[in-house]
């Protein structure tokens, strides 16, 4: 059957020039009773997909199962460090809780559009759809976020970005139950790591924690943070990869779970308002 809509309503004329509104109202009916979505309720693919991905890629063999996060090697140790140390662990977190923040805002944002086309159509509510956003997914994720942080002042203070790749490839390896030939399937915990060195502690002290998301929001894309990599040699890509690289906050998120298959390439083009060295980019355009 066939509904005249009242477009009159600016809520739903908005809603109704919104295509990702209407696909969602189209998917919402039809949801595949086997398996059901980790978050019941249609728009929000990053966060079903990453955790759909712990539940499935990490078995109970793989080192931390189930979980994502960062290895985080200190190499600084000056007078004030220990204080800058803790404000990155502090942005790091931060980071990941402001994606939470963001991705259920735009979640109540969409929820909110459909239910403004299942009331103009009088369908019936899907059930076991709620009628808000679900939060226990975004709980779920944080609470699967675990980093291993480590400070060994002795092997690492002032050390180079071969040693570090040397100390981190040991520490991957004795984490890895498996033939050290095939670490390259393992979590991307075992191949890329942050380094708070010097620098980084010291662009991350310019940053504050207790802003707004939406302040956050417009300065996550000019921070970034030290990776370096345990087996800096490409796969795909010859004389692509680096040992190390920087990735923004705003990117973090995205690159552990592209980690999880994707080498680090060098990317060759300036980043406005960024130093001018290699950060991490996607070889089909995404950075």
């Amino acid at each position: 059957m066939c509904t005249a809509l009242n477009q009159s309503s600016p809520e739903l004329s908005a809603a109704l020039q919104d295509i990702n509104t209407i696909n969602q109202v189209i998917q919402a009916r039809t949801f595949p009773p086997h398996p059901p979505p980790l978050i019941p309720e249609p728009g929000r693919p990053d966060l079903n997909n990453y955790l759909k991905r712990l539940t499935e890629h990490f078995w109970l063999s793989d080192y931390r199962a189930r979980t994502w996060g960062f290895t985080i090697l200190r190499t600084a140790y000056r007078p004030d460090d220990d204080s800058k140390f803790q404000h990155g662990i502090d942005v790091i977190n931060q980071t990941i809780k402001m994606w939470n923040e963001v991705e259920k805002k735009d979640a109540a944002q969409q929820m909110t559009k459909v239910r403004v086309v299942y009331e103009a159509t009088k369908a019936d509510w899907p059930a076991g759809m709620p009628e808000t956003a679900n939060g226990s997914g975004n709980r779920q994720f944080w609470e699967r976020f675990v980093c291993d942080i480590i400070e060994d002042r002795e092997a690492l203070e002032g050390a180079s970005v071969s040693q570090i790749c040397d100390y981190f490839k040991t520490w991957a390896l004795a984490h890895w139950h498996g033939n050290p030939a095939h670490i390259s399937a393992g979590s991307p915990r075992l191949k890329s790591c942050i380094v708070l060195d010097e620098e980084t502690m010291d662009h991350l002290q310019l940053l504050p924690l207790e802003i707004s998301v939406e302040h956050w929001i417009s300065l996550e894309q000019n921070f970034w943070v030290k990776v370096a990599e345990a087996y800096p040699e490409p796969r795909y890509y010859p004389d692509s990869m680096t040992d190390c690289y920087r990735v923004r906050l705003a990117d973090v998120v995205e690159f552990w779970f592209a980690r999880e298959w994707s080498e680090p390439s060098k990317m060759t083009k300036t980043m406005e308002g960024q130093p001018e060295e290699v950060f991490w980019w996607q070889p089909w355009g995404k950075y």
